[in-house]
C-alpha cells in the first residue's frame, strides 16, 4: 500500500492540506477498498458512546449489520473520518445514513480537489427527482400507505397525493 495512502484517515483535513497531496493519491484514495471488519469495530466503538436502553442484543447486532451494509461502498478513510466528524459534531446516536452522507462529503472534498486541479467544473451532487409511482413504490417498499407516510411527514393524505 502506497505510504501516503496508509496517512491518508489518520490526517485531518485541519493538519494536512489535500494541496499537499499529489493527484495520484487523492484518485487512489477515493478508489480505496472498504474494510467490513474495520467498520464493524468502528461502529460497535461509536454507538457504545449512546445509551441504547431498549436495546436487545440481537437488535443491537442487526444495527451493526445496516452499518456495514450502509458503508461497505465507502472507502475504510473516508467512513473513519464520517465517524470522527460525527463523534466530534453530533449528540445524539448516528443512523446508518448520516455516517453514509458524511463520507459521501469526505468523497466529495477529494473529487472537488482533483477537478480544481485539472481546471474542470467542481462535482455537483446528483439530483434525481423521483415520479410519482416511484415515490409510491418507495413508501409501499417501507411498508406504508401513502396517507400513513403523509402523518409521519406532517401531510394529510391528500396533501401528499396532490404534491406526489
Amino acid at each position: 500500500m502506497n505510504a501516503n495512502l496508509r496517512m491518508l484517515p489518520s490526517m485531518s483535513l485541519r493538519t494536512s492540506s489535500l494541496q499537499d497531496r499529489p493527484t495520484s493519491t487523492l484518485q487512489t484514495a477515493i478508489h480505496s477498498a472498504a474494510n467490513d471488519g474495520k467498520t464493524l469495530k468502528r461502529t460497535r466503538a461509536v454507538l457504545a458512546l449512546y445509551w441504547e436502553p431498549d436495546l436487545d442484543e440481537a437488535t443491537r447486532i442487526n444495527s451493526y449489520g445496516e452499518f456495514v451494509r450502509a458503508l461497505s461502498r465507502f472507502p475504510e478513510w473516508a467512513m473513519q473520518k464520517a465517524f470522527d466528524r460525527w463523534v466530534d459534531t453530533q449528540s445524539r446516536r448516528p443512523s446508518p445514513a448520516d455516517i453514509a452522507h458524511l463520507a459521501s462529503v469526505e468523497i466529495l472534498v477529494l473529487r472537488r480537489e482533483i477537478d480544481a486541479r485539472r481546471g474542470g467544473p467542481p462535482v455537483a451532487p446528483v439530483r434525481r427527482r423521483m415520479t410519482p409511482d416511484q415515490a409510491r413504490a418507495v413508501v409501499q417498499d417501507c411498508g406504508l400507505r401513502m396517507n400513513e407516510f403523509g402523518k409521519i411527514i406532517g401531510l394529510g393524505g391528500d396533501d401528499l397525493e396532490e404534491r406526489a
